[in-house]
Formats: C-alpha cells, sequence, structure tokens
C-alpha cells in the first residue's frame, strides 16, 4: 500500500478497495486484501511466462503459508499447485544451500535442494474459483490502468 513493486515498479500507487457497498463486510474487506495480494503475484507470474519461464507451481513460505485461506485463494488465483515445505523458511534456507554450495559441500544446488526440502501440505486449485478469479484478475489489471495517473496525481496533492 506504499507502491508497487514489480512489475509495474509505481512508488505512487495505493491500495484501492474497489466495489464496496453497505451490505460489505469486515470478513470481505480482508478477504479482498488477500485476493489483491495474490493477484499481485499472478502478474509477476505472467511477466514471467511472457519471458519465456515455465512456472508449474508455487511455494510458499513466512508467516502468511499459515493461512489455509490465503494458500487456497493464491492456488485458485494462479491456477497452479501451492506447495507448502515443513520449513517455512524462505531466503534464510536458499543462503545456506548457497554457504553449502560454496564450501563444496553441496555440488549441485537442485539435488541439494530436492533431498532438503519436504513438502508438507499441497493447496491444488479449484477449477471453479480459479474460473471467477480469471475473470476478477482481468478487472483487477485493467482497474490500476484506469486509476494509474491518479495515484500521480493524489501524490502532488498530498
Amino acid at each position: 500500500m506504499m507502491g508497487e513493486r514489480a512489475p509495474i515498479w509505481h512508488t505512487q500507487a495505493r491500495g484501492v478497495l474497489f466495489g464496496l457497498s453497505l451490505s460489505t463486510s469486515r470478513g470481505a474487506v480482508i478477504r479482498a486484501i488477500l485476493e489483491g495480494t495474490a493477484f499481485a503475484l499472478r502478474h509477476n507470474i505472467d511477466v514471467a511466462r511472457q519471458a519465456g519461464v515455465e512456472v508449474r507451481e508455487i511455494r510458499s513460505v513466512g508467516g502468511g503459508a499459515r493461512s489455509h485461506l490465503w494458500n487456497q485463494i493464491k492456488a485458485d488465483v494462479l491456477g497452479l499447485p501451492l506447495l507448502l515445505p515443513e520449513a517455512a523458511v524462505g531466503a534464510p534456507f536458499g543462503d545456506a544451500v548457497l554457504v553449502g554450495m560454496g564450501l563444496g559441500l553441496y555440488p549441485d544446488f537442485r539435488a541439494a535442494i530436492r533431498s532438503m526440502v519436504r513438502i508438507r501440505n499441497v493447496y491444488d486449485p479449484n477449477p471453479q474459483h480459479s474460473s471467477r478469479y480469471a475473470r476478477l484478475y482481468a478487472l483487477f489489471r485493467a482497474l490500476y490502468e484506469h486509476v494509474r495517473a491518479d495515484f500521480d496525481r493524489l501524490a502532488e496533492i498530498s
């Protein structure tokens, strides 16, 4: 909510809640925040695919990975299986493997990761939810384009 990073790189972008009504519940607002974050992740995956990167699955680590709801939303929005490793740390674990490689302990990065990472849980996308999210994602992407200049104007006023 303090600017958008990859792949947009727009420091003036801010969070937007779209479609609120008098009947919108607190839970619906929280879910919208989770969905918006998943849509931003999908945007990054779309850019990676356009660059020729094949994405077959996603792994989720950190505190947010403890949320069953958010994990399922990410799997549904991305249309990809979301895997939860037993060890919920990300960068520090990868850093340790790279150090081990530098010391000659692991000659093959992929083999080292395969031998050390155990998957605790898999969230498969629900096709019905994925279909709905595909339509909402198109709206999410279009909405940003509609308000992009407004973010800059708001920054000038603020």
